[in-house]
């Protein structure tokens, strides 16, 4: 282990790029810091690992506290190169960095480890469970045992390096800047949309799904199902099991609700995989499914996808559950299977890619959302963008749009994700901030959008982004393709017949990408 100096870019996620392209033939894991923009909830910090679903350069980003105490603590980032002799963890106490022995922790659960190795009130904790441990495809990493940070094997990638987790002395003081805070106050309190994510926020983003056919039925089998007014009605009437709070620091979005025992309850991400997806629109019943994947360290997206397709299949190999109407109790036994990678569920350990017939991309990526309610989300999972939770929401609606404008549209919307990661605000600010005056749809819809983008964002800013944008792509790889499920299949409960335009919209995307391109080049 050392600390080194470097010459930090002023985008904590170019920074990270640029450290994982001079270790690449080690195939670090790079977790960045934090921006400090003097603004409460800014703590967005990324992670770049080479994922051994896709095969390729991938990352997650979250909002957590993590990436804040690690800025305060005076490092850009973390790079995890190598393999641990036995079980450790990493440790950063106050500027000293050491890596502890924890073989008797194995097994433990990622909430189990965080509380036995800190204090969850002064230490920031990411960790893995068995199932990382094991290497399991389906592996995650959480935050304080909790919140489920990771996705395409970023655990079993910190189980392959032998590596629990890592244990970092929290601090999350910044020092505010008044006026900015009052503008993203006065940003929230001027959209309805903010509003409502920041009063209802799980509750809004399901009836918004709901609104415009984006949530994954019984495996994207239907668009809309009424039994989902009741769930969001039930979590938002219940006053006594519910109250309020946030797991990420300073977060204006209220996503992160527990009940009276001090439980979180389930996410809006956890809703729609391990609930919709599955058929499941009783609270108490996703709850346990999602209980069970945080104590084995599994995705809950992909662990969502993954039993969703097994229940549509009818199989008499012993080797694989049979999930079709299986009950809730059969299910977290599986669950539980796959995490430990014993019996049945050691057949699922390799995930989606296990199963050609699943839907799923090209790459092996599962998919969250249906893609016939939310077409940006079809060039996000090309691009090996991490998915926002709905830039349609967050950045202005692309329903009704041309394939043209829904091009431009996706392209500006990657550069707005981009310019999250590199200033740590989350999504939802920066399209509050950035683009109040101008919606992001009016400037697919004009031919003065580009001229528009540039007033918003600056031409340097802009160029830097298109850097970031470049750089990743180089460590990506090659783009991946949806499933024929969105394309042709044109079986939907909302009688529109709807499919995704999606050879149209790449194409304008990248005609999009030239033209801006071609545009930042003759700008002195």
């Amino acid at each position: 282990m050392e600390i080194k100096e470097i010459d930090a870019s002023d985008s904590p996620f170019v920074t990270a790029l640029t450290l994982y392209k001079e270790y690449e033939e080690l195939k670090p894991i790079v977790i960045s810091g934090v921006k400090q923009k003097h603004i409460a909830g800014a703590n967005l910090f990324s992670i770049i690992f080479s994922s051994p679903v896709t095969e390729s350069v991938r990352y997650t980003s979250s909002n957590t506290s993590f990436g804040l105490s690690l800025t305060n603590a005076g490092f850009d980032g973390i790079v995890l190169v190598g393999h641990a002799r036995k079980l450790s963890y990493l440790e950063i106490d106050n500027g000293e960095v050491k890596l502890n022995l924890c073989e008797q922790l194995r097994s433990s659960s990622p909430y189990s480890f965080s509380q036995i190795v800190s204090n969850l009130n002064s230490y920031d904790v990411l960790a893995i469970g068995e199932a990382g441990e094991k290497k399991v495809a389906l592996a995650s990493l959480y935050y304080n045992g909790e919140v489920d940070l990771g996705y395409l094997g970023l655990g079993a990638v910190f189980g392959e390096a032998n590596l629990k987790g890592v244990v970092l002395k929290a601090n999350t003081e910044v020092a505010v800047d008044e006026k900015l805070e009052k503008k993203c106050e006065k940003a929230f309190h001027t959209s309805i949309k903010l509003r409502h994510l920041k009063l209802y926020g799980n509750r809004y983003f399901l009836q918004y799904g709901y609104r415009f056919g984006f949530l994954p039925l019984s495996n994207y089998k239907y668009r809309r199902d009424p039994r989902v007014l009741f769930l969001t009605g039930r979590v938002h009437n219940d006053d006594k099991r519910v109250k309020l709070g946030n797991t990420c620091a300073g977060c204006r979005i209220n996503c992160c609700e527990r009940t009276e025992s001090n439980v979180l309850l389930p996410r809006a991400t956890e809703i729609m995989a391990l609930g919709l997806n599955l058929g499941f629109f009783d609270l108490e019943k996703v709850l346990a499914l999602t209980v069970a994947a945080r104590e084995e360290g599994l995705s809950c997206v992909e662990l969502g996808s993954l039993l969703a397709y097994l229940r549509t299949v009818s199989t008499s190999d012993y080797k694989l559950p049979n999930l079709k109407d299986a009950s809730v109790e059969e299910m977290v036994r599986v669950i539980h299977l796959i995490g430990e990678k014993r019996g049945i569920g050691e057949s699922c350990s390799l995930g989606l890619k296990a199963f050609p017939d699943a839907i799923q991309m090209s790459d092996g990526t599962a998919i969250l959302c249906d893609l016939r309610g939310a077409e940006l989300q079809s060039v996000f999972y090309s691009l090996g963008e991490q998915i926002l939770c709905f830039p349609d929401l967050f950045y202005g609606l692309s329903y009704g749009e041309n394939s043209k404008s829904k091009g431009s549209l996706a392209y500006y919307t990657e550069l707005l994700a981009h310019l999250s990661l590199s200033s740590s605000i989350p999504p939802e600010v920066v399209g509050a901030l950035i683009f109040k005056r101008f919606p992001i749809r009016y400037l697919a819809r004009t031919r003065f959008g580009v001229r528009i983008l540039i007033k918003c964002l600056g031409k340097e800013r802009l160029k830097e982004l298109n850097e970031s944008i470049t750089l990743y792509r180089e460590l990506a790889g090659p783009l991946a393709t949806i499933p024929e499920h969105f394309i042709k299949d044109p079986i939907s409960n909302m009688d529109d017949d709807k499919t995704v335009a999606y050879n149209a919209i790449m194409f304008n995307y990248d005609v999009e990408v030239s033209r801006i391109r071609q545009l930042l080049s003759k700008l002195k």
